[in-house]
C-alpha cells in the first residue's frame, strides 16, 4: 500500500473515531485524548510522507486557501486569550484540542485532496461516525446498558458516548443536515456509486428518531430551520443560492441584533428570583437566561479579551452567577458569547470573517453548496441556545465542513 493511501486511512479513520475524544489518558505526563492522538499520528505520518517524497516547499505542507486569513486572526485571537487566562496549562490544551490541531487537520485534508473530483469517502467517513454512534444510542436505548450518562438514559434520552444528550445532537446534527438537503435537492446526480444513495437513505432513517430522542430543544430547533431552508430550494428548484444568502444573512443579522438589544435591555426581566412566581430553578430555558445574565455581566467588565481560554467556569462561578443557579458551568450555552467569553472581540471578529468567507464561496455553488450551507445554518441556529464548537470532536468537524467549502470552491465535485 503507497504512503498516500496509508495517509488517507488515518485520516478516513480519525473522523469516524473523532467521538471517542472522551477517552483521555497521559503520555510522558501529558494528557491528551484519543482523538488527539489520532491527529498527531496524521500530522506525524504527513509530514514523513512528504520529507519521504521530496516535497519540502510551504506550499506542499500548507497549501494556501481562501480561508488562510480567518484561520490566521483565529489562531491569533487564541493566543491572546492565553495571555489573560487563569490557567495557563488548561489554555493551552484548549489552544491545542479547539484550535490549532483542527487547523492542521484541515490543512492536510486540503493538501491531499487537491485534485480529487470525489469527496465521497470524506463524506463517507461521517456516515460512519454517525452510524455507529447511532447504532450505539438505539442500543442503550432497548437494553438500558452501556451508557455513559445513565441519568439521562432514565429521562429517556439517548447520549451514545457523550455525557450528555445534548452533545449527540450536536455531532449529528450538522451529518444529517447535510444529507437531507443533499437527498432532497438531487444530489444523486452528484453521487457516482448508486449505492451510497441508498446508504444514505438509511442513514437519514436511523439519524432521525436518535436525534429526536436526544430530546435536545436547540437539535429540533436549527433542524426545524434547516428543514424550512431546504424545502425553500426543494420547491423553488433553482440552486443559485447567492442572491436568498445575501438576504438571508441580512434578515438574520437583523433579527439578531433586535434581539440582543432587547436581551440586554431586558435581561432581569427574563430571569425570575427564587421567591418570585415565575422561578423554575429546574428549567434549562430559564437556566441559559440566568447564565447568559451572569456571562453580559461578565462580559460588561472584561468587554475586549473575555475571561481568557478556558477561564469562563472559574471566573464566571466566582463573581457572576446569580443567586437563582449557581452551577458552574464550562461555558455560557450560546456561541457568540462564548466565542465572546474565551476569545474576546478579535475572535468573534475571526469567527464572523470566517463565515463571510464561507458564504461567499456558497453563494456561487449549486447543490452541494446548498448543501454545505444547511451545516452551516443549523451550526449557527443550534448555536443560539448551545456551544456547536467548543469540543474536540465538534471543532474537528467544523474544520472539515471549512475544508469541504474549500476544496467545492475550487472546482466541482462530485460524491
Amino acid at each position: 500500500m503507497k504512503s498516500e493511501n496509508i495517509l488517507r486511512f488515518l485520516i478516513y479513520s480519525t473522523i469516524i473515531l473523532s467521538p471517542l475524544y472522551v477517552f483521555r489518558f497521559e503520555i510522558f505526563g501529558f494528557p491528551t485524548t484519543l482523538l488527539e492522538f489520532l491527529i498527531g499520528f496524521v500530522f506525524l505520518f504527513f509530514l514523513l510522507e512528504r520529507v519521504r517524497s521530496g516535497n519540502f516547499r510551504l506550499s506542499k505542507f500548507f497549501p494556501r486557501t481562501v480561508f488562510d486569513l480567518p484561520i490566521i486572526f483565529l489562531l491569533i485571537s487564541a493566543v491572546f486569550a492565553l495571555f489573560v487566562s487563569s490557567d495557563l496549562r488548561g489554555g493551552l490544551g484548549i489552544f491545542k484540542a479547539y484550535f490549532l490541531e483542527p487547523a492542521i487537520f484541515y490543512y492536510i485534508v486540503v493538501s491531499l485532496f487537491p485534485k480529487e473530483k470525489n469527496i465521497a469517502p470524506l463524506v463517507l467517513s461521517l456516515v460512519w461516525a454517525s452510524l455507529w454512534l447511532s447504532l450505539l444510542a438505539v442500543l442503550q436505548a432497548i437494553t438500558g446498558r452501556f451508557s455513559f450518562a445513565p441519568w439521562e438514559l432514565v429521562q429517556g434520552r439517548l447520549v451514545a458516548v457523550y455525557n450528555s444528550a445534548n452533545a449527540l445532537g450536536l455531532f449529528l446534527g450538522p451529518i444529517f443536515s447535510f444529507l437531507l438537503a443533499l437527498s432532497l435537492l438531487g444530489g444523486e446526480k452528484l453521487v457516482k456509486n448508486k449505492t451510497y444513495i441508498l446508504l444514505f437513505s438509511f442513514i437519514l432513517f436511523l439519524i432521525a428518531p436518535v436525534l429526536i430522542l436526544t430530546q435536545s430543544r436547540g437539535t429540533l430547533f436549527a433542524l426545524f430551520g434547516v428543514i424550512l431552508f431546504t424545502f425553500y430550494f426543494f420547491l423553488s428548484k433553482k440552486f443559485q443560492i447567492k442572491r436568498f444568502l445575501q438576504l438571508g444573512l441580512i434578515v438574520l443579522a437583523v433579527v439578531f441584533l433586535i434581539f440582543a438589544f432587547s436581551f440586554f435591555r431586558s435581561a432581569s426581566d427574563l430571569t425570575p428570583s427564587v421567591s418570585q412566581e415565575g422561578y423554575k430553578g429546574y428549567d434549562t430555558i430559564q437556566i441559559r437566561f440566568y447564565l447568559w445574565e451572569g456571562t453580559l455581566g461578565l462580559l460588561r467588565d472584561h468587554p475586549f479579551f473575555g475571561a481568557g481560554l478556558d477561564s469562563f467556569k472559574e471566573v464566571y462561578f466566582n463573581n457572576y452567577t446569580l443567586p437563582q443557579y449557581r452551577e458552574p458551568l464550562q461555558y455560557p450555552h450560546n456561541f457568540v458569547l462564548t466565542v465572546l467569553a474565551e476569545l474576546g472581540i478579535l475572535g468573534l471578529a475571526a469567527f464572523t470573517f470566517l463565515f463571510w468567507r464561507i458564504i461567499t464561496v456558497l453563494s456561487k455553488s449549486g447543490i452541494l453548496g446548498t448543501s454545505l450551507a444547511c451545516v452551516f445554518l443549523y451550526f449557527l441556529i443550534h448555536g443560539l441556545v448551545d456551544v456547536p464548537y467548543f469540543k474536540n470532536d465538534l471543532s474537528l468537524q467544523f474544520f472539515l465542513f471549512v475544508a469541504f467549502v474549500q476544496i467545492l470552491g475550487q472546482r466541482e465535485v462530485s460524491i
